[in-house]
């Protein structure tokens, strides 16, 4: 893979955005509604749709890798495992709050799917070995794996690879959730050849599938079809899946445009995009103790306004914080603060009678803290590239 620069996508950012959108609407309704009225109506309509947010999410992190544009060398590798190591922190602490010793939720899934999509970039051949891999998880979750369901149990580890029979603590089996990230890693290549050569990126190598897979949505519907995704993914859900994230890759590239208005509401880039996860927890479990759940329909809309404006909001401004603070201070000293708020979180976790508020508190902190370090992580990467460059004029 040569080093062709790095290259920034603003209609990503957005993406990113309407993922956030989504999640909120999802979290909020499940927290915040009567449990008989999450499966009907507008509500319903909008929760099912939220459920589709990390979709789009695994979508965003395979994109973002493959339109970096740069060499896979071991250094890269090696940030990208540490990224990956903290991320993993972030989700272990959800779990300890519950006083389970691990699992792999969201963020984890995102620490996961990075490493093999880098991987995957640092090969001779990645769209190849790409397809490759989407193609064998496809195979396993709706081939392989149904055929073992019926012919015997299959072991912990076997469920997680093949995607067919929930397991305790994840929330993301490998298939067919890998896809994701990786036509995501597929879709940046198309679009980065796009750029380089003025091309068009949208049509057809996005609208023609997006329109196939929502008409075989629409026909799986009418025959009655499952579309279902908490513990395993039916196949009727995987194929609409894919029709809506490619609708969301259209509608960000059509309406991401610079100074656009879904770009100044919608738009996450960096450590935003993280800390919104805290954040808008957060939020919700802050209304659920006020007492106020379950919502009426309309008082529920309003309040999914509010959380996602909010939510954004405060990302926004945590990172601008972060910026502030890392900007003011010295390069190789900025991250141990920020550490020890996330290792003093996680022990209060374990230390504080659970369940309560202040260890709901601690995760959330705890989260953030693991935020900025990623954070931190990133602009010494950058300074170390910029005095790369600064130095080698002298050395030759």
């Amino acid at each position: 893979m040569r080093n062709r620069g790095k290259t920034y996508s603003q209609q990503l950012d957005l993406l990113r955005g309407m993922a956030i959108v989504l999640m909120i609407v999802n979290h909020s309704g499940v927290r915040l509604l009567d449990p008989a009225e999450q499966q009907q109506g507008l509500l319903g309509a909008l929760l099912f749709l939220g459920s589709f947010a990390p979709v789009v999410f695994f979508f965003t992190t395979g994109f973002g890798i493959g339109i970096g544009r740069r060499e896979v060398t071991l250094t890269h590798f090696g940030s990208t495992l540490l990224k990956a190591g903290l991320l993993l922190f972030a989700d272990q602490l959800m779990f300890w709050e519950n006083a389970k010793p691990f699992g792999l939720d969201f963020l984890g899934f995102i620490a996961l799917s990075s490493v093999v999509v880098t991987g995957v970039a640092a090969c001779k051949r990645p769209r190849t070995l790409c397809v490759a891999f989407i193609v064998i998880a496809f195979v396993l979750r709706f081939g392989i794996g149904p055929w073992l369901r019926i012919h015997g149990e299959l072991p912990a580890r076997g469920a997680w690879l093949f995607g067919v029979t929930p397991v305790d603590g994840i929330s993301y089996p490998l298939s067919p959730w890998i896809i994701y990230p990786l036509l995501g890693f597929l879709m940046a290549h198309r679009y980065s050849t796009a750029v380089d050569s003025g091309g068009s990126f949208l049509w057809p190598w996005v609208s023609v599938p997006a329109i196939g897979a929502l008409a075989l949505s629409v026909i799986m519907y009418a025959e009655h079809a499952i579309f279902f995704r908490w513990g395993t993914v039916s196949f009727a859900f995987f194929v609409l899946s894919i029709s809506l994230c490619l609708v969301c890759v259209v509608a960000a590239w059509r309406l991401g445009t610079k100074g656009s208005l879904a770009t100044r509401l919608l738009s996450l880039r960096g450590i935003a995009s993280l800390a919104v996860v805290p954040i808008h927890f957060a939020l919700i479990e802050t209304l659920v103790a006020s007492g106020i759940a379950p919502l009426a329909e309309a008082t529920m809309l309003a309040a999914m306004a509010t959380l996602v404006a909010v939510s954004l909001f405060l990302s926004r401004l945590f990172a601008r914080r972060v910026d502030r603070w890392i900007s003011s201070s010295p390069r190789t000293v900025a991250w141990y603060p920020v550490a020890a708020v996330a290792i003093f979180s996680a022990i209060a976790i374990w230390t504080l009678p659970r369940p309560s508020f202040a260890v709901f508190a601690a995760m959330v902190v705890g989260q953030l803290a693991i935020a900025g370090l990623i954070e931190v992580r990133g602009r010494r990467i950058a300074a170390a590239g910029t005095d790369l460059l600064q130095t080698r004029p002298s050395d030759q």
